[in-house]
């Protein structure tokens, strides 16, 4: 998978460069923000193109997206909820399964963390840096651990990708 996706959501978030495999935040919690809902294709894209990406984002309940990711044929489909770390809001995404398999509980790299704003119609997705945050922490509290130490660090979500509402 590549990068752009995930934050698509965002970003399968993708190919592993950005995933983990324990949540950062595991409580579905807070509200989920309505303006998310849609479905979204890279700006500059046609929506009509033959293999382009989409990603369709759905409400699964009060706190919670079923998110269906679409590229060159193959999908992904994730459960998305709103986090708050330490003042720092973002989107937890869990892969669900693939259009050739469901996930198991004990495959790695099931979850990402992106960050979001939506702007003149324009929707903006940035990945947590693993750079800053490694990959291979030993768990949701190393994780977190890791998240605070850097949540002030200008680059603790990068690599932005742009949609817009098809």
């Amino acid at each position: 998978m590549k990068p752009r996706a995930l934050l698509a959501l965002i970003p399968l978030l993708f190919v592993t460069a950005c995933t983990y495999d324990v949540p950062l935040v595991a409580a579905h919690a807070l509200p989920i923000d309505p303006t998310l809902l849609g479905r979204w294709i890279p700006e500059g894209e046609a929506a009509a193109d033959a293999g382009a990406e989409r990603i369709t984002v759905l409400r699964a309940s009060e706190t919670d997206y079923l998110v269906h990711h679409e590229d060159d044929g193959s999908s992904l489909y994730f459960l998305a909820w709103r986090i708050e770390l330490d003042g720092v809001a973002a989107l937890q995404l869990e892969v669900i399964g693939s259009d050739q398999r469901p996930a198991g509980a004990s495959d790695p790299d099931r979850f990402s963390v992106v960050t979001y704003r939506i702007a003149d119609g324009a929707l903006e997705v940035l990945e947590l840096n693993t750079r800053l945050i490694d990959k291979d922490l030993p768990g949701t509290g190393a994780l977190q651990e890791a998240f605070r130490a850097h949540r002030d660090h200008p680059e603790l979500f990068t690599a932005p990708t742009r949609y817009r509402k098809a």
